[in-house]
C-alpha cells in the first residue's frame, strides 16, 4: 500500500523465506500494514520486514506498525510519513545487519525519526527483533 491508502502491489513470501514483488510494482514509499493503516493518530513504527512488524505490533499494540518492505525503502516510507504528519512520533525499526542499520540511520536523519536499536546481546542467528523474541519464547536466556 501507499500512505494514501492505495494498493501498490503484492509481495510473495515463499515458505523458504524467498521474497519477490509482483512484476511492475512501484516499491518506493510502499508498505505492508499489520493491524491498521497509518492515519497519523498514533505513533508509527516502520520495520524493515513483515515478520518483525508483526512481532513488534504484538508487543506494542498502542502504536501503528508497518513493514517498509526492505532496508532500501525505509527512507522513502519514513520521509513520506513525516511529510504527511509533521508532528508524528516516528520510529524506524531495522534489522541488525550493517545495511539495515545504515539505511535506518539515513531514514531517521531525513525524516526526523527515532531508531529502535538492537538489543544489547544478540544470539547467533538472530537477525531482527522477530528472531530475538522467538528465541526468548523458546527459553534461550541470552536473547
Amino acid at each position: 500500500m501507499d500512505l494514501a491508502g492505495y494498493l501498490r502491489g503484492v509481495q510473495y513470501i515463499q515458505p523458504d523465506g524467498t521474497k519477490r514483488f509482483i512484476a511492475g510494482m512501484e516499491k518506493s514509499r510502499g508498505y505492508i500494514p499489520v493491524a491498521e493503516k497509518p492515519d497519523g493518530s498514533r505513533p508509527l513504527w516502520i520495520c524493515e520486514g513483515w515478520a518483525t512488524a508483526c512481532t513488534l505490533q504484538t508487543l506494542r499494540p498502542l502504536v501503528c506498525v508497518i513493514a517498509g518492505l526492505d532496508a532500501g525503502n525505509l527512507q522513502a516510507v519514513a520521509t513520506e510519513a513525516r511529510r504527511r504528519w509533521p508532528a508524528l512520533d516516528l520510529v524506524v525499526c531495522p534489522d541488525f545487519d550493517s545495511v539495515g542499520q545504515r539505511k535506518a540511520r539515513e531514514a531517521a536523519e531525513r525524516a526526523r525519526a527515532k531508531i529502535l536499536p538492537p538489543p544489547p546481546v544478540i544470539l547467533p542467528g538472530c537477525t531482527d527483533w522477530n528472531d530475538v523474541i522467538a528465541a526468548r519464547r523458546q527459553g534461550l536466556t541470552h536473547a
